[in-house]
């Protein structure tokens, strides 16, 4: 019994120390890089919000509704987007201010988000994942989150283990909305190729069913959450 029990430990604290180390390597020097322009970088996209992954299988999500993202999600909240962005090699770290919990419990009013899309400094590109643009910060947004699920391995981290982490529920576009009345949404057509023509973006889309599917949830979203109604 004390052999298994030692056996786990070492386990448990090896798997600790691998995914420390990979999400430190993962570290850029993101202070110089805030100040870079990066309007010209150019966009590369991949993924879409009309299929999402479930229980490790990709399912069609044409008749994706409200209820499905507030079920999906273990914590939604509203708040607004720090100054605070570190990024990472295939993910962009960045600081949130809770004002209000819709759902689920939080320890901290300061809360840090893995966004799915990214810059990747060596080559000059920005990656959109799922139609997910980079939040603003000073924005005000409703978030559909759920716990990141690696922060048990980083607990002594020095960087992570005083930080309370959270992922997108579906690692989608459709788990953040700007509180606002306007559709900030546009279709990524061909001609669209650097990162000053989107950045300015709630959701890029790749298709009119996507945009039109966005705005549905988004209206839904604000109606319900932030109690606004649109005109």
């Amino acid at each position: 019994m004390n052999k298994k029990y030692y056996v786990t430990v070492v386990f448990f604290i090896a798997i600790s120390v691998i995914v420390a180390v990979t999400v430190r390597l993962s570290f850029i020097d993101f202070k110089s890089l805030e100040r870079m322009n990066k309007d010209n970088f150019k966009i590369l996209r991949g993924g879409n919000i009309l299929t999402i992954e479930k229980n490790n299988d990709i399912i069609e999500n044409d008749n994706l509704s409200f209820s499905d993202l507030l079920n999906d999600a273990e914590v939604v909240v509203k708040g607004i987007t720090l100054n605070e962005r570190i990024y990472l090699h295939g993910a962009t770290l960045t600081a949130f201010k809770v004002n209000k919990v819709y759902k689920g419990n939080i320890s901290s009013k300061k809360i840090y988000l893995f966004e799915p899309s990214y810059f990747d400094f060596k080559y000059s590109t920005f990656f959109i994942y799922n139609g997910y643009n980079l939040m603003r910060a000073g924005k005000e947004y409703i978030l559909f989150l759920k716990n990141w699920q690696y922060k048990k391995c980083v607990q002594y981290h020095p960087f992570y283990k005083t930080k309370n982490v959270y992922i997108l529920a579906h690692n989608s576009g459709i788990d953040k909305y700007s509180v606002n009345k306007s559709f900030e949404v546009k279709i990524v057509e061909d001609d669209v190729v650097y990162y000053k023509q989107i950045k300015n973006l709630d959701f890029c889309a790749y298709t009119n069913k996507e945009a039109e599917k966005y705005n549905e949830l988004k209206k839904e979203v604000i109606v319900k959450l932030y109690n606004t109604r649109f005109n």
